[in-house]
């Protein structure tokens, strides 16, 4: 280390200069400042006199002996008084030099320019550093590419932290003012050089006086002045140095004020008990017999004397600990008694007469009474205590105990034991203390809070005597946390619901168990509390224990269970009815119990919870109206029951004014988790507004009792007839109302008879307006009766006002139906009365909404009125609705045959003509050696090419026409209940009516008769396929295509065996019994995973590009699409129309091209799943299943082999689909126009 400079070796400490304080400065011969840090320096001088005397010198030696620059390089802690931090301290004159912030600015070189050269505007403007930076000339700074210690001893021996000025601050009278004011002069002009220098020293100013404030009571104002004046902080910057404390102690003992002179001789009396009191040489110290040497007197009482440690220093010190952190009611914990004794060595032992421990929390005190031991005091004593019944507090135990409490000097003495705490709870030590009882006096010393700012230690025995170990606590905390001690006890809720649900009756079990190994006795709490922590009503349930015993019950909100063996289970239970609203509902649920062995300790098992309460039913509703049956009252004929009744009371009047019925449809929607059953549900109103009266009627052939899944609506459904009380009474009427459910849980929460009772839901329904003061138009709807497709539909005109009103009625025409009833007529309607047309309307298109557009205008407030639907109908933006169903029974069974052989023919007649294509693409996947020129070559080339090509014509001719079949019908089939499972969403049952409507003159209007009102959803076009969506066109044709694929798989198997050159069956039998005698009735289903695969997105995908290329392909076209049933026309008579309808070979050609397109898109995505399904049912022993085949047809052959045959199955597939589709279609076109013709003569007749 010699070879470093010193200041690189030495401590870094903060730099103290001590001004004024002496005349001579430290010794700091040791270190030779460097010229840089000298030179130019910062001076700072002071003409004050420095302070000198006795005092002055005893400070001055103080503060060096604390310099700490000479430190140990060690971890260990220093010896100095107080361990302070080491300072550097250098106590100088009142002059003393800072070194220079910034080098001297470089000498400029004489003028050496000739005469008459022009002079710059001014001179070099220096940019300055330290003198020991680098940047300065002359800097020893990094000499040789080593640091210089210049920069350290510039901060350590040169620029202070700290800057202290000691001034005598003397009381003279008439010259204080004076003194004063050159004091704070040079305090401030030292403030300022310190401040201009720019080095960041903290200055303080010291004040020593030779007077106190209690003799010269000015000196306080003094003070003031000048910190006020200099600005000096009197916390860390001015500080005031009286006279000696101990003559200010006399002062205040003479002035009587003894607190303060007490405060003030304290620290004198510390500081001269830690240095001075030394034990003397050759004495030894007794403290049991420290009074035998003073005379007794004759009847003197003993002394008592009573001590407190946070007063005067014991030699004894107590600490207790426990040996775990947490520990458990009712088990035993060690714990233990440490005593050290601080006496001088060569003291006599000391003999206590007790030792008493005392405690905060559930733990009273510990006692222990000195007994002597025969064989002398141990350092290691166990112990047994016991409880003390004379101090124990409630259940907070107390204990105590004996031992040898003689104690030598420097020894330390541990007592452990055992105790058993009976409370759970938080145990600190509050305090301890011991007595003495001799002869001459009694001694009692106590110490509180023993154990602060002491780290937790744990006494244990080692080999060479005792040794400590840390606990795992810190100070501060708890010396014990004592838990209840652990139940055995089970609470379960074995019947605990995922949701509760309003206003429902519930009944909580409670399953206790005794796992304790003997029996106890338990008491069972429950509280009920709402969010707000409001408790809720409860009761307890009768048990067969309860019904046995006679005992009362102590609390309604408690229930003993009575003594329980091991092992024993009990169940009780609690009933309680739900909130009205919705939330959660706060439950405890806690066992009392203790075991017969131990009555003394109570254990508790609480469980807490939330029971979710949520509304089970939402409702949604449609109030719609409707046309009443029964006939309007009439102001031209009037009968007994017109006449208004007397009557007090309002509601109790008989209503004889106009009444409207509303049919109001509430969906109920279930919100549970489970099922639940609905048992009936009511409209209740409450009260009507507008003078009027309600009726509530529920529709007949709604269930009484179903039921309801999660998240499934049920519909029901209300009939609300609103009578006016008065017949020229025209205001609107409100009512208000609510829908009551009556419901039960399908499956009962518990076996109680109350869990299975029903329960009355509310819903509250906003106020319903029936307004029926001015003229309106109701629709109706309900299917014919003679003929499947036609639907009447009747138009109501109400007039409930006073005048004879005349209404214009005109119907356009659509393309979305043709209709029988008036285009334009006039309707003439008495006050107060009613008028109904009639049209028959035949749908063009099924399985979809058509919109009859019917224009209403009253001519005497000559507004046009818009037709309200009612019951069956909908309304949108294009107006009302009605469904046009698909067509059932009779008709839907001929159109089904239809299909079939539809697409029988079709298939037939493709096969027949593409056998060769197929044939030729099996040839080609069998094998990647083969090409289709080849194969080709080596057909034409035998001896009979024609029948070569046509190879297996039969099965391929029967599985495609029979496939086809079946495949049109499943599809149409499957559409037909997809267009009517989305129509039901919106289109409820038809219901029929007999409204009596007045029947006008009719005629028939045929499609396209009027200006029509179509849009690209509802128009027609080419095709003979119910309207679904293209999602719905998706699915269906891939789960008709893969139901057909199944059902003619065997059919399939046998043709691609007598196609392939592996096989050559001398006929379809032979084929049929090699593949059964070789793999079975399996072998005939080989390759129907490949080929679901293939078929059944390629189907798919076919429809939906089929439908869209019709839509591209006819608006191309510029022609106006129509359904197929419209190329039959719509009806007879008038009101022909101009539009282009599309024709039958406009339709078969825009059916074509979309064929053709939609197989070739399709083909180009599912080939290698046609690619995998061939090498299967021709090699079914090589691949074991799709997935092995695709794997090794990529690994052997690559990615190629899956798209072989993509060119002859793209040309077979577009032909054949086309020419399939293209057949099927036009045969079906014919078909619906023959039998719409036929059901239109029906219409006409």
């Amino acid at each position: 280390m010699d070879v470093y400079p010193p200041q690189y070796v030495e401590h870094n400490l903060p730099f103290v200069v001590l001004s004024g304080l002496g005349d001579a400065p430290s010794d700091d011969s040791g270190y030779e400042p460097h010229p840089l840090l000298k030179d130019r320096g910062i001076e700072i001088d002071s003409a004050v006199p420095v302070v000198t005397g006795e005092r002055v010198d005893q400070l001055r030696q103080e503060f060096l002996s604390a310099d700490a620059r000479e430190a140990p390089w060690n971890g260990l802690r220093t010896r100095t008084r107080g361990d302070h931090v080491g300072f550097r301290l250098k106590a100088v004159g009142r002059g003393y030099v800072l070194p220079p912030r910034k080098a001297q600015v470089p000498q400029i070189s004489p003028d050496e320019t000739p005469p008459g050269t022009p002079v710059l505007g001014s001179g070099h403007r220096w940019v300055l550093h330290s003198p020991i930076s680098p940047l300065s000339p002359g800097s020893p700074t990094f000499p040789d590419g080593v640091m210089s210690p210049l920069w350290i001893a510039k901060h350590q021996n040169h620029i202070p932290s700290v800057f202290i000025s000691f001034f005598d601050f003397t009381s003279e009278p008439g010259r204080d003012t004076l003194n004063d004011n050159q004091l704070k002069a040079e305090i401030n002009r030292i403030k300022a050089i310190f401040h201009s220098s720019g080095y960041k020293t903290h200055y303080a100013v010291v004040l020593m006086s030779d007077r106190s404030i209690f003799e010269a009571p000015d000196i306080e104002e003094r003070l003031a002045n000048i910190r006020r004046t200099t600005g000096l902080d009197p916390k860390n910057a001015l500080f005031f140095l009286p006279a000696n404390p101990s003559h200010m102690g006399k002062e205040l003992i003479h002035a009587e004020r003894y607190s303060d002179a007490l405060s003030a001789l304290k620290p004198l009396w510390e500081e001269l008990h830690s240095r001075l009191l030394r034990p003397k040489q050759g004495k030894t110290y007794d403290l049991m017999n420290c009074l035998d040497s003073f005379p007794r007197a004759e009847g003197a009482e003993k002394l008592h004397v009573t001590l407190r440690a946070r007063d005067f220093m014991s030699c004894l010190s107590i600490t207790a600990e426990f040996a775990v952190v947490e520990g458990h009611v009712a088990e035993p914990i060690l714990t233990q008694i440490a005593v050290r004794s601080y006496a001088h060595r060569g003291s006599k032992p000391i003999v206590l007469d007790n030792l008493t421990v005392t405690f905060r929390g559930s733990l009273g005190s510990i006692k222990l009474q000195h007994q002597p031991n025969e064989s002398g005091p141990s350092p290691f004593t166990d112990l047994t205590v016991t409880e003390d019944e004379a101090h124990k507090a409630g259940n907070i135990p107390s204990f105590k105990g004996s031992a040898d409490l003689s104690f030598s000097a420097g020894e330390v003495r541990v007592f452990t034991f055992p105790i058993t705490f009976r409370e759970a709870g938080e145990v600190f030590v509050e305090s301890a203390a011991f007595e003495i009882d001799t002869d001459r006096f009694h001694l009692t010393c106590t110490a509180e809070s023993p154990q602060d700012n002491t780290e937790p230690l744990w006494w244990y025995r080692g080999k060479r005597g005792l040794k400590t170990k840390r606990l795992g606590r810190i100070m501060d905390d708890p010396a014990i946390k004592v838990l209840p001690k652990p139940p055995k006890m089970e609470v379960r809720l074995p019947n605990l619901q995922k949701r509760y649900y309003a206003t429902e009756t519930v009944i909580l079990e409670l399953e206790i168990e005794n796992g304790e190994d003997e029996e106890a006795e338990a008491t069972l709490d429950f509280v009920l509390m709402d969010q707000q922590k409001n408790p809720f009503e409860f009761s307890w349930l009768t048990s067969d224990d309860d019904a046995a015993s006679d005992e009362q019950r102590p609390d309604p909100s408690g229930h003993r269970m009575g003594k329980m063996e091991p092992g024993a289970k009990r169940t009780q239970g609690v009933r309680f009815a739900a909130p009205v609203d919705s939330g959660e509902v706060l439950f405890e649920a806690k066992v009392v119990y203790h075991v017969i062995s131990d009555p003394d300790v109570p254990i508790s098992k609480t469980i807490v919870g939330e029971l979710a309460v949520i509304d089970p039913f939402e409702a949604t509703y449609d109030f719609t109206p409707q046309v009443h049956p029964d006939p309007w009252p009439s102001f031209f004929h009037i009968d007994d029951t017109q006449m208004p009744e007397a009557s007090a009371d309002a509601a109790t009047a008989k209503a004889f004014g106009l009444t409207a019925r509303y049919l109001m449809n509430v969906r109920v929607g279930s919100y549970a988790e489970e099922d639940l059953v609905i048992q009936d549900a009511d409209l209740t109103v409450h009260e009507v507004a507008g003078g009027a009266m309600a009726r509530v009627t529920k529709k007949a052939g709604d269930e009484p009792e179903a039921e309801i899944a999660p998240q499934v609506v049920q519909l029901r459904t209300f009939c609300v007839d609103v009578q006016k009380t008065a017949l020229e009474d025209r205001r609107s009427s409100a009512l208000a109302t609510s829908i009551s459910v009556t419901w039960r849980r399908k499956t009962a929460m518990s076996q109680h008879a109350d869990a299975a009772g029903s329960v009355r839901s509310v819903i509250a329904n906003p106020r319903l307006i029936a307004a029926n003061s001015e003229p309106r138009v109701l629709a109706s709807a309900r299917a014919s009766a003679q003929v499947p497709t036609l639907i009447h539909l009747d138009y109501t005109l109400e007039n409930p006002t006073m005048h004879f009103l005349t209404f214009d009625v005109s119907m356009e025409a659509s393309e979305e139906f043709a209709f029988a009833g008036p285009k334009l007529t006039a309707l003439h309607v008495l006050p107060h009365s009613r008028q109904t047309v009639r049209y028959n309307v035949l749908p063009l298109v099924k399985g979809a909404w058509i919109y009859p557009q019917l224009r209403v205008q009253d001519r005497y407030f000559n507004k046009v009125l818009k037709p309200a639907p009612t019951e069956g109908m909908r309304q949108d933006k294009r107006g009302i609705a009605v469904w046009a169903d698909v067509v059932d029974e009779e008709g839907g069974e001929k159109l089904s045959r239809l299909h079939f052989l539809a697409g029988l023919s079709s298939g037939v007649l493709s096969a027949v003509l593409l056998q060769p294509a197929d044939l030729l693409k099996t040839r080609v996947q069998q094998s990647r050696s083969t090409t289709l020129s080849t194969t080709l070559s080596n057909i034409l080339r035998g001896p009979d090419p024609v029948r070569s090509l046509w190879r297996g014509t039969v099965p391929s001719a029967l599985r495609t026409g029979f496939g086809s079949a079946l495949y049109f019908t499943t599809l149409n089939a499957l559409r037909t209940s997809v267009a009517r499972s989305e129509g039901a969403l919106l289109n409820h049952h038809h219901h029929d009516r007999n409204p009596n409507p007045t029947t006008t003159t009719q005629h028939v209007v045929g499609a396209g008769g009027g200006a029509g009102n179509s849009s690209s959803s509802s128009s027609s076009s080419s095709s003979s396929l119910v309207k679904l969506s293209r999602l719905g066109n998706l699915v269906t044709g891939a789960v008709a295509r893969a139901s057909a694929g199944l059902v003619m798989m065997p059919v399939t198997v046998i043709k691609v065996r007598f196609e392939s050159s592996y096989y050559a069956y001398p006929s379809l039998w032979a084929a049929v019994a090699d593949i059964r005698r070789a793999h079975g009735a399996r072998g005939f289903f080989a390759g129907f995973g490949a080929t679901a695969v293939r078929d059944a997105p390629y189907a798919g995908l076919y429809v939906l590009f089929y439908e869209e290329s019709k839509k591209a392909l006819g608006a191309l076209a510029g022609v106006a699409t129509t359904t197929a049933a419209n190329n039959g026309g719509g009806g007879g008579g008038g009101g022909g129309g101009g539009d282009v309808t599309m024709g039958g070979g406009e339709a078969a050609a825009v059916n074509f091209a979309s064929g053709v397109v939609a197989a070739g898109a399709g083909t180009a995505l599912t080939n290698p799943f046609d690619a995998i399904k061939t090498r299967l049912q021709l090699l079914p022993d090589r691949y074991a299943n799709m997935a092995h085949a695709a794997r090794l047809m990529l690994r052997e052959e690559g990615v190629g082999s899956l798209f072989d045959g993509l060119g002859l199955r793209m040309a077979r597939k577009a032909l054949s689909s086309a020419l399939a589709w293209t057949l099927y279609e036009e045969l079906i076109r014919r078909a619906e126009r023959r039998f719409v013709a036929s059901e239109e003569a029906v219409m006409k007749g």
